[in-house]
């Protein structure tokens, strides 16, 4: 998609959805580490499965810090596509946030870009993490 049509409301509606199913997505996560830390801690189970359990908490952390970056993306882009949005007042926002100097000016094609890329390793992790999960629980049986 160009940036014309990228600047289209309905397609910052679009993306900022599939955000925010990625953090309901994030919960599921959660849920799944917080079980496998569990039955680490806890469970009597065979080596084997307390080795994937800890995969399984480790590939859960990774989900997580990608989470926590979906959101950020999230209430960043909610930010680009107010109704009186900046891009440039957007990008000194952010420069003083950081420290860091401007980068150059980013399109917003640039911009999707890099959080498609954030979603589609934290689904990537997330598949991962849920399908080692289905193994440990096939595993402690």
């Amino acid at each position: 998609m160009s940036d014309e049509q990228l600047v289209h409301p309905s397609a910052g509606g679009v993306l900022i959805a599939v955000l925010a199913t990625c953090s309901r997505l994030a919960w599921l996560s959660f849920g799944v580490l917080m079980l496998a830390g569990l039955a680490v801690l806890f469970a009597p189970t065979s080596k084997f499965s307390r080795e994937l359990s800890l995969v399984v908490v480790l590939l859960g952390l990774i989900a997580q810090y990608y989470a926590a970056r979906l959101y950020f993306d999230r209430q960043l882009f909610v930010a680009l596509y107010a109704e009186n949005a900046d891009s440039v007042a957007f990008d000194h926002a952010l420069e003083a946030l950081t420290g860091k100097p401007a980068l150059p000016a980013r399109t917003l094609a640039s911009r999707w870009h890099g959080v498609r890329r954030l979603i589609r390793y934290f689904l990537i992790v997330l598949t991962l993490q849920l399908a080692a999960f289905v193994i440990a629980l096939a595993a402690a049986r």
